[in-house]
């Protein structure tokens, strides 16, 4: 029998009072069905992360609920490593809903190349400067 099949008879088998007495259930549903979207390419995963995140879970669901957000981030790092070869953190971390420096380390073994990119934009003193160094380059290329 397929996992997904059993998991949605599953929650349409549970009574509507009991999903809603325990709102860590009802959380949970909410989850799935987010992830359900997800995976037909349909449903925002920070929607998905938001959840996650929002909620309080009891100590004995803390565990699953770090093990499926690490599969989450884990699975979204392996699309975006099939996608490209460089990123930057600023992106990969904000897919993942991880800090900078957590997404740096998670990415380093999917990704040969990090890009940080700059926190202001590149002025026209910039580029002037490029256009020199280029200029410079063509001038020496010429007289060789």
């Amino acid at each position: 029998m397929n996992t997904r099949y059993s998991a949605r008879t599953l929650v349409h088998r549970i009574p509507e009072e009991v999903k809603k007495q325990a709102s860590q259930l009802a959380t949970l549903i909410q989850i799935m069905e987010l992830m359900r979207q997800w995976e037909r390419q349909t449903g925002p995963l920070k929607d998905i992360y938001a959840l996650l995140h929002q909620s309080r879970w009891d100590s004995p669901l803390a565990p699953l609920i770090a093990v499926l957000q690490d599969s989450i981030q884990d699975r979204e790092l392996d699309v975006l490593a099939k996608a490209y070869t460089s990123l930057p953190v600023q992106l990969a971390a904000s897919r993942i809903w991880l800090h900078e420096d957590t997404a740096a380390e998670r990415m380093s073994d999917n990704f040969d190349l990090l890009i940080s990119t700059p926190n202001r934009a590149i002025g026209l003193k910039e580029v002037g400067q490029l256009a020199d160094v280029v200029a410079h380059l063509e001038v020496k290329q010429e007289a060789s």
